[in-house]
């Protein structure tokens, strides 16, 4: 259901701006590549709870919210783009792999060189725009561990022991 606060954030829109915005609007949206571009960046931004009027807005270079690579996906290839989506929404979230040091564990255990990012989100994005040039059947077969499974005593105790 459509928030009533925003219908009339449109309407307000529509005063500003006039018809001939809202036409040229309703024409970018008929292409179904901008449908998808759109439905990205409104899925990615309610991920964050932050509520944008108790934010300031800084005047920075606008940062991208989805990885080139995955919107490159979107018009390219589908298939590809759903998985890799997918696992995106997932690292936002920090469903899983909620440091850099283990999204690196990941890359090693997974044959990508080290990240270099200093932050998660950079780790990330690096991940995801890499992870763009694999196969589908590649990206199927990744392998995420636990934070504790393979890094902790027993996972050593495994390595020493020669059972992995």
């Amino acid at each position: 259901m459509v928030n009533a606060e925003l219908i009339l954030d449109l309407g307000k829109l529509y005063k500003k701006h006039g018809p001939n915005s809202f036409g040229d609007l309703a024409d970018f949206l008929k292409d179904p590549s901008h449908i998808d571009s759109l439905i990205l960046i409104l899925e990615s931004s309610s991920k964050f709870k932050k509520d944008i009027s108790s934010t300031k807005i800084k005047q920075k270079k606008p940062a991208n919210l989805v990885p080139k690579g995955l919107e490159n996906l979107s018009h390219t290839d589908l298939p590809k783009f759903e998985i890799l989506n997918q696992f995106y929404q997932q690292l936002v979230a920090r469903e899983f792999l909620t440091s850099v040091r283990e999204i690196n564990f990941f890359r090693e255990d997974n044959g990508l060189s080290v990240s270099k990012a200093k932050s998660h989100k950079e780790a990330i994005s690096a991940l995801i725009n890499e992870l763009a040039n694999a196969s589908v059947e590649k990206l199927k077969k990744l392998e995420v561990k636990s934070s504790n499974e393979g890094n902790g005593l027993q996972g050593w105790s495994d390595i020493i022991l020669n059972r992995k």
